[in-house]
């Protein structure tokens, strides 16, 4: 039975984080793209269903666990002749016959199911042969100083956010779950902190529908709006491309931002800028976490995290 937490409280916050601008810019990017009859894997409080076709869209069936991200699914803005059912199930078990839909979109919902293998396998089952899998998720960074955060924070943050793991790999999973990719681009998301912002999103279709040859269009570069072809002679084995190695102008790749002071304070702690101008993380020798808090609006978010979860990990909030 969900928690007081979960009913009352959880739904509301992840309406709120998950329809922030950065977010809603990525939903821009992937939902127009969906044709046919789609489905929407955790359609959550319906904050792609603004961003349908309708000309395109002939119908989108949604499908989330929570009755309460339901009931705001249903009164979700969406364009005018959109036809949309919202369904109660679990991604990792869909209560559809095979090969029932054109498009299946997965948007910031692999982070937190039970099993994404389970999720990506039953998305190729429903999907029609020529069907395309549309997904735009956030995780696992490939910077090693951003991914270690990411491992510190994730405790945490899965009881604060639902069960929202932050260390998910999302295009090597999908190509693991048996899809080829056409597409896949990644960068952090702008005005985000890092340990959240890492997002991958793309297209891919089941590779064993395509046979042994695959061409595509696939994006390494973080951020930049160009392409590198890879030719149809590039093979295809058990799944997964044989990606060429892009260099990557050095200016282009990201860093985590630091302190001024070399990276460490004057006591020996290690200082992190994980939200620009708003929230520092440090820790000291002995594994201990510290956060910095450098904004108002950062302080009183965790202040309510804090106490509503009741956490039991040791958090040190101070202002400059």
């Amino acid at each position: 039975m969900a928690s007081w937490y979960e009913r009352n409280i959880l739904p509301k916050l992840l309406c709120c984080a998950c329809g922030a601008p950065a977010i809603q810019a990525q939903r821009r990017r992937v939902a127009p793209r969906a044709e046919g009859e789609v489905l929407e894997l955790g359609i959550g409080g319906g904050l792609n269903l603004a961003y349908y076709d309708p000309a395109k869209a002939k119908r989108v069936t949604g499908v989330d666990p929570s009755p309460e991200l339901r009931a705001i699914a249903e009164q979700a803005p969406r364009p005018d002749g959109l036809v949309v059912d919202i369904q109660a199930g679990e991604a990792e078990r869909l209560p559809f016959a095979d090969a029932s839909f054109d498009t299946v979109l997965c948007t910031f919902t692999l982070c937190s199911v039970r099993s994404p293998t389970a999720v990506l396998a039953e998305a190729r089952r429903v999907l029609r042969p020529d069907g395309r899998f549309l997904f735009c998720e956030h995780g696992l960074s490939p910077d090693a100083e951003v991914s270690r955060w990411q491992r510190r924070l994730e405790p945490l943050w899965k009881r604060m956010a639902g069960g929202c793991h932050l260390t998910r790999p999302v295009a090597r999973a999908v190509e693991a779950a048996g899809f080829a990719l056409d597409e896949v681009e990644q960068r952090y998301m702008p005005k985000t902190p890092r340990p959240l912002g890492w997002c991958e999103w793309g297209v891919a279709r089941p590779a064993s529908r395509l046979g042994h040859e695959a061409g595509g269009r696939i994006d390494r570069a973080r951020g930049a709006d160009r392409h590198e072809e890879i030719g149809s002679g590039q093979r295809v084995l058990d799944g997964v491309h044989e990606e060429r190695n892009f260099a990557e102008p050095d200016h282009m790749r990201p860093r985590p931002a630091v302190s001024p002071a070399g990276g460490a304070d004057r006591i020996g702690r290690q200082r992190t800028e994980v939200w620009p101008g708003r929230l520092t993380m440090m820790t000291a020798g002995d594994g201990q976490l510290a956060v910095h808090v450098d904004h108002p609006s950062a302080a009183g978010l965790l202040v309510q995290v804090v106490d509503v979860l009741g956490a039991e990990e040791e958090l040190a909030a101070a202002r400059r």
